[in-house]
């Protein structure tokens, strides 16, 4: 009986041989797919792990929301931490000084930092200077560096006069990378980046502008981030921060990779 069996079954498989090699190429096909994506998912989360405090610009960050921290906040958050970096986004419009008119007005995404920036990583400049330089003021006039987007759309150069909002600027370089470009949010136009101090004096962050702040945390390699978060949530639970740090710098990002995986 078990004889007679495996003779049919041998039968079956001899007639049905093309289609078998199909299943087995299928099988195979698959098994190699789920081990790609795994493999691309798993290096693409380890590029992140490796480069997370570059990309989030600090080992941890803590954001606000049409506000600055306060005096108070500012003390706890630099008594925390060995070093501390201010970085302000918003959005603007910016044209040559050469042009009055309504088209030659291109929205931006401004961000402005102070001396300290950045605190991990460096930024590269076309033409290949220190950033202090390029955003310093000279005769008066501060400096502003753009992304490329915004130089093939103004079509200008390097040293032209710029006006951003209702403030003078002189153009010193472009950006070609900027290390915490990864932990920016979707951008509605070119990047130009500022001193914080060359806006003290415009309307640009006056009382009813939207802006974010945002305060850039360096620390030991050993301290524990969920305890600091703790920390600091303590100390202000009304504060309405949000907070991330080098432990997952983009959750949006890492969220995304894996629903793609």
């Amino acid at each position: 009986m078990v004889k007679k069996i495996f003779k049919i079954a041998y039968r079956d498989l001899r007639g049905g041989y093309k289609e078998f090699n199909v299943f087995l190429f299928c099988l195979i096909l698959g098994v190699l797919s789920i081990v790609l994506i795994g493999t691309v998912r798993d290096s693409i989360n380890n590029g992140l792990a490796a480069s997370s405090s570059e990309i989030l610009g600090g080992d941890a960050s803590i954001e606000l929301v049409y506000r600055f921290a306060s005096e108070e906040e500012n003390k706890v958050f630099s008594d925390n931490s060995d070093r501390m970096s201010e970085t302000i986004k918003f959005r603007s419009m910016v044209r040559p000084i050469s042009s009055a008119e309504f088209n030659q007005n291109v929205l931006v995404q401004a961000k402005a930092v102070d001396l300290k920036y950045p605190l991990y990583g460096k930024i590269e400049l076309d033409p290949p200077i220190e950033l202090d330089e390029a955003l310093k003021k000279n005769n008066g006039i501060p400096g502003i560096i753009v992304g490329p987007a915004l130089l093939d759309r103004l079509q200008i150069k390097v040293g032209e006069k710029l006006i951003l909002g209702d403030e003078l600027f002189e153009l010193r370089a472009q950006i070609l990378k900027e290390p915490d470009a990864g932990s920016n949010t979707f951008s509605l136009g070119p990047r130009v980046m500022v001193y914080t101090s060359a806006l003290i004096d415009s309307q640009l962050l006056g009382s009813g502008t939207m802006f974010r702040s945002n305060y850039a945390l360096r620390v030991a390699p050993e301290t524990n981030l969920e305890l600091l978060e703790s920390k600091i949530t303590n100390f202000f639970p009304d504060s309405g921060f949000r907070w991330k740090d080098r432990n997952n710098p983009t959750p949006g990002l890492k969220s995304f990779v894996n629903r793609i995986a």
